[in-house]
């Protein structure tokens, strides 16, 4: 681990690569990724291209270069293109598949207590509108694969229409066993929608293997795409189904052949200027090496991990191995009787940022407090000493 971290000089990149503010100390690349340089900067120009003649790059071009950009993506997800659509983010992507995923009254969706909150309420309303029912299973703690696996299968039911499952969690930063869940839920003919934000370039895999009916993901955090720029990818044989929950035109602009996602695709005037810099965010992160930047994110991830651990009296919910973790992690708090704040106002997440300015969220999961780091290509050891020295300096007060 120590030659990882040895080999990048996160300073030069940091200095080279991003505009992070000056005194900023950013370990929040999870929620909110800052846009690499050449990414902003390959945005700027197709806005610029764009606005110098819209009638022709919307009427003329666009169709060509959004397949090309997303022919890109495609070829780094390993699966067709035909079957993925760009959309703004995953939350986008998840209410698309909400609206498209047809429930009876008395079935059941399966859901896990590590999914994201927003996911939640997305299918709360949807079991609430076609009288269905959310079921949640229980997960913790993680030590093998069956620790997951096997109270989801518990709660397999003949009424179990649907699996909702995340390919890493926000909260908790765990990285589940998805390729050991698609194989036991496909034996039983039970599709999937995967959120998958945290896993794009963090992990490696085949996505067209997978085996996902619907696979729901933004771009911008670990891959380093603009803001507000994700993707929906639906299996062939669910293509048919996707309904749009707005709509516009439906066909073509350049008139093409038809395809499954022009509803979504063309829905009013917006630059798709961020979609088009997917491929910039692509080779930029290529360029680095992506499974170097995997190994040292996880091993400055697992030096983070052990500090808070040994600082907090606590131990994070999954083992420090790469098959549960990656460039993010998550350690709980210790007990206090401090009452929980609301979101985002949690007094640790403000002390950090008003004594040292450092950017890290304060999670909530089971009724605890978690601090989650993440570690991308500009972090380094020095960034974690100055975080254990802020913390230090709050004991007592933030937690």
């Amino acid at each position: 681990m120590t030659d990882l971290l040895q080999l990048n000089d996160a300073t030069h990149i940091k200095r080279n690569f991003w505009r992070i503010a000056e005194g900023v100390t950013y370990l929040n690349h999870g929620s909110f990724g800052p846009t690499p340089l050449p990414v902003q900067e390959a945005r700027q120009q197709w806005s610029q291209r764009l606005a110098a003649n819209p009638m022709n790059g919307f009427v003329r071009e666009l169709d060509h270069e959004v397949e090309q950009a997303k022919a890109a993506l495609a070829s780094f997800l390993k699966c067709s293109p035909n079957d993925l659509l760009f959309i703004e983010n995953a939350t986008t992507a998840m209410n698309v598949v909400a609206a498209s995923f047809e429930l009876r009254p008395g079935d059941e969706v399966l859901f896990n207590d590590h999914e994201y909150g927003a996911v939640r309420r997305i299918w709360e309303r949807a079991c609430t509108v076609a009288g269905a029912k959310l079921v949640t299973s229980n997960l913790r703690p993680f030590h093998d694969p069956s620790d997951v696996i096997e109270p989801l299968l518990h709660a397999v039911t003949p009424r179990t229409r649907l699996v909702i499952l995340s390919h890493v969690t926000s909260a908790t930063a765990t990285v589940f066993p998805v390729r050991e869940l698609m194989a036991e839920f496909k034996q039983r003919e039970i599709p999937v929608v995967i959120d998958g934000p945290h896993a794009i370039a963090m992990q490696d895999f085949s996505l067209g293997e997978l085996g996902a009916a619907f696979y729901c993901a933004s771009l911008h955090k670990w891959l380093c795409a603009p803001l507000g720029t994700g993707f929906l990818y639906v299996a062939p044989e669910w293509q048919a189904k996707v309904r749009a929950p707005m709509l516009s035109w439906g066909r073509p602009v350049a008139g093409r052949a038809a395809a499954w996602q022009d509803e979504l695709r063309w829905q009013g005037t917006r630059d798709p200027d961020h979609y088009l810099a997917v491929p910039t965010a692509i080779q930029f992160m290529e360029s680095f090496g992506l499974d170097h930047f995997r190994k040292r994110g996880f091993a400055l991830a697992c030096e983070a991990r052990a500090m808070l651990e040994d600082l907090f009296g606590t131990k994070a919910i999954a083992p420090a191995d790469m098959a549960w973790c990656g460039t993010m992690v998550a350690v709980p708090l210790p007990p206090s009787e401090l009452p929980l704040p609301k979101a985002d106002s949690d007094p640790l997440q403000v002390g950090l940022w008003e004594t040292a300015r450092i950017e890290a969220p304060v999670m909530f999961w089971n009724n605890t407090r978690h601090l989650r780091i993440s570690c991308h290509l500009y972090n380094d050891r020095q960034d974690l000493r100055l975080l254990e020295e802020t913390l230090k300096k709050l004991r007592g007060r933030c937690w």
